[in-house]
């Protein structure tokens, strides 16, 4: 199983195919845990602007704010789903990151 929020595979990280004709690439989209994450100094001494959002989470549906009802079902898939690769990874016998 596989969840993805966008309609393409990659994370926040992107290469455009098809703008300019060759491969872009557009960097990360947005960068995560700002208080711990390295890359938000090094954004910071090299130039790029840093925006920061509001702490509070938001889930949406399309473009419409999640229902309670579909916030919990997340929730109950994403742990699930965490659950499921933690038991994979632990009969595969891999090492501990």
């Amino acid at each position: 199983m596989l969840i993805e929020a966008q309609n393409r595979i990659g994370g926040r990280a992107y290469t455009d195919h098809h703008t300019f004709g060759v491969p872009y690439d557009m960097g990360c989209h947005w960068l995560n845990y700002g208080n711990l994450n390295p890359w938000i100094d090094y954004g910071k001494t090299n130039g790029f602007a840093i925006d920061r959002v509001p702490e509070e989470y938001r889930l949406f549906v399309g473009k419409m704010k999640a229902t309670p009802e579909e916030y919990t079902a997340y929730e109950v898939t994403y742990d699930q789903v965490t659950e499921e690769i933690g038991r994979i990874a632990e009969k595969k016998n891999y090492p501990e990151c």
